[in-house]
């Protein structure tokens, strides 16, 4: 069997695969709400509508906005959102900066992912003179999300999608909308974010557990309240029968945690509760090390308890604190708990010994694609071979569901390309190709999060 043919094989098989995606953020995006970090709206409320949504909607994303604005771009006035004329200014100011940035993952995944879903292309409406495919694509954006949730469960099948996980806030389970099949729910699990719990640095505020507070009804003022939170938010995972836990402390902190005894933290934790608001963050920054330490502890005692995988945010930020190497003896500690390792970048190779020697990790392709899609080609070719077939996850990590089919399509072609590859050079026959592409795409996250 040549090459071509092999490749064949693997496309036709790999397009027909149903998606199970384990790390999505559809929907954080400024039309459903303006954020407070950590807290987007549609981590808070099941079921929220967006506004009007445009192009520059998808274009002033999470994760395109630092990368336009530190080209020179400025936000866009209000009328750009709802004013053609207006519209198009924006866009003409825009456009030499998004030509600078042509190859960038997440202008790429966009840019396929309209042209999938609207037949108009970003780079093609971009070069177009007359401004009428502009016109047009933002248009055919608006109408769409007019009829957000409709539209979403289109683009779930049109990507062949069956389901995708969201981290979400404990008040996304106590929600009044939460229902079966409400809004995106037909499609979206939800799984718990620890952060709210965790105490995010802010320098007025020293720990900020202000999310935490508002949806259990208590002020965290001692180490008894931080123990009554720990019990109220498994209790809320228990009732709902929450798949995972979730954890992005990477991006503020050492991803390692140290051990902490409770004693510990109440001292810790009065330092904090008596300076809280005087703004001397970089005076309490270990006390705020020692209270999260005790809390990450006996989330993960809790975690190990209920055997629940536990998704955390390793490499991308802060880079010499956030190398999963780091997280070697927790992951011997707690073997019960299934590791995730999210994006990993730029240290794949640590990420990929970890799930080798440990049955209890897995790697995930999380944010890969949005970063380049060489990167993610990278990331598989080490994974497939280096780690099990059945403990290699993939999804999109995507903001929009525009973001999300652009970055299925081209994580499905990188695929078929490295499993091509690996065929041709005899390292994998067709078989246990087709194989690997069935896990990778779905199978390993629908075993292990029992969907």
């Amino acid at each position: 069997m040549d090459t071509s043919q092999v490749r064949e094989i693997l496309a036709s098989h790999i397009s027909k695969i149903r998606i199970h995606s384990s790390h999505e953020h559809i929907g954080s995006i400024d039309s459903f709400g303006k954020n407070t970090s950590p807290w987007f709206p549609v981590d808070i409320r099941p079921a929220l509508p967006p506004s009007t949504t445009s192009l520059l909607d998808l274009l002033f994303s999470p994760y395109t906005t630092p990368q336009l604005t530190a080209m020179g771009a400025i936000y866009p006035p209000d009328d750009a959102f709802t004013d053609d004329d207006a519209f198009l200014e924006a866009i003409g100011i825009l456009r030499p900066i998004i030509k600078s940035n042509a190859g960038i993952g997440v202008l790429v995944c966009l840019d396929r992912g309209l042209k999938i879903l609207y037949g108009i292309g970003l780079n093609e409406a971009l070069l177009d003179s007359s401004l009428n495919l502009l016109l047009k694509l933002n248009f055919e954006i608006k109408k769409s999300y007019s009829d957000y949730f409709q539209w979403f469960n289109e683009v779930m099948e049109k990507t062949g999608t069956d389901s995708i996980l969201k981290p979400v806030h404990p008040e996304f389970f106590l929600s009044d909308s939460l229902k079966e099949n409400a809004g995106e729910l037909r499609h979206s699990i939800p799984i718990m974010r620890i952060d709210s719990l965790v105490g995010f640095h802010h320098d007025d505020k020293i720990l900020d557990f202000t999310g935490v507070e508002r949806a259990a009804g208590f002020t965290i003022k001692n180490s008894s309240n931080v123990d009554e939170m720990i019990t109220w938010f498994f209790g809320i995972c228990d009732t709902f029968d929450v798949r995972s836990l979730k954890q992005l402390q990477a991006y503020s902190r050492p991803i390692s945690v140290l051990d902490c005894t409770r004693e510990e933290m109440s001292k810790a934790l009065d330092t904090l509760i008596t300076a809280r608001g005087d703004g001397a963050f970089a005076k309490y920054r270990d006390e705020a090390l020692v209270v999260q330490n005790y809390i990450l502890r006996r989330i993960l005692e809790e975690a190990d308890i209920r055997s629940l995988p536990y998704q955390i945010h390793t490499g991308m930020t802060n880079l010499s604190q956030s190398n999963p190497a780091q997280l070697e003896s927790m992951i011997q500690q707690y073997r019960n708990v299934s590791f995730v390792l999210l994006h990993a970048y730029p240290f794949i190779s640590e990420a990929s010994y970890l799930a080798r020697s440990n049955p209890n990790v897995w790697v995930d392709t999380s944010w890969l694609v949005l970063q380049s899609p060489e990167i993610l080609q990278i990331a598989l070719k080490e994974y497939i071979g280096m780690v099990p077939a059945d403990r290699i996850f993939s999804s999109i990590d995507s903001i929009s569901l525009e973001e999300y089919a652009g970055g299925i399509a081209l994580t499905r072609s990188i695929l078929i390309d490295v499993l091509t590859e690996k065929v041709a050079s005899s390292f994998l026959d067709i078989e246990e190709a087709l194989y690997v592409s069935e896990r990778v795409l779905g199978g390993n996250c629908k075993e292990l999060h029992r969907l």
